[in-house]
C-alpha cells in the first residue's frame, strides 16, 4: 500500500493522489529555500521532512481513504474525526537530536494549530509538554530518506 499525504477528488470522479514521500521531500525542500534567508537552510529541510511523519501510521492510513471517500468501504473507528499526526515528527526530532531536537519539535508540532507558546506564563515555564509526547506512537514505518537525513546530521 502507497502512504498517502493528501487526496482530493477531481470533477470527472477520478482521485488526485499525493504519495507521502513525495510530500515530505516537496516540503523539505520548501522549507529548507525558506530558511536559508536566516542561513537555517538544514533546519528547515528536517522539519519539512519530519512534519508529517505521523501520516505513516496504519490509523491515519485508513483514516484518509476512508474519510475521503477514496476507499468508501474501510470501515474505521477513526474515519468520522482526525487521527493526530504532527505530534509524532515532534517526538522524533526529540528523539533523534535530543536538546536540539525539541527546538524543531515546536515547529513540528505547530505545523497546523500554530506555534505553542514557550517562555514563562503566570510564573511557570511554559514549553512542548513531554508527557504529551509519550502518549502518541512512533511511526511505524519511515522513508529511507528520514534514516538518511539524520545519518547526514551526525556525521
Amino acid at each position: 500500500m502507497d502512504h498517502l499525504a493528501h487526496v482530493k477528488q477531481r470533477n470527472d470522479g477520478t482521485w488526485d493522489q499525493h504519495p507521502l514521500e513525495e510530500h515530505l521531500r516537496s516540503v523539505s525542500n520548501l522549507a529548507g529555500d525558506s530558511a536559508a534567508v536566516f542561513a537555517s537552510a538544514p533546519w528547515g529541510r528536517l522539519a519539512g521532512l519530519w512534519h508529517d511523519l505521523g501520516k505513516y501510521q496504519p490509523e491515519f492510513q485508513k483514516y484518509i481513504r476512508s474519510a475521503s471517500g477514496l476507499d468508501a468501504h474501510i470501515e474505521s473507528e477513526t474515519a468520522p474525526g482526525k487521527v493526530k499526526h504532527a505530534i509524532v515528527g515532534a517526538i522524533h526530532a526529540i528523539g533523534s537530536m535530543g536538546p536540539y531536537g525539541r527546538l524543531l519539535a515546536y515547529l513540528i508540532a505547530g505545523h497546523h494549530a500554530g506555534l505553542p507558546d514557550c517562555g514563562i506564563r503566570g510564573g511557570r515555564r511554559v514549553e512542548l509538554p513531554p508527557r504529551n509526547c509519550r502518549t502518541i506512537g512512533k511511526p511505524r514505518a519511515k522513508p529511507s530518506s528520514v534514516k538518511e537525513s539524520r545519518s547526514k546530521h551526525h556525521r
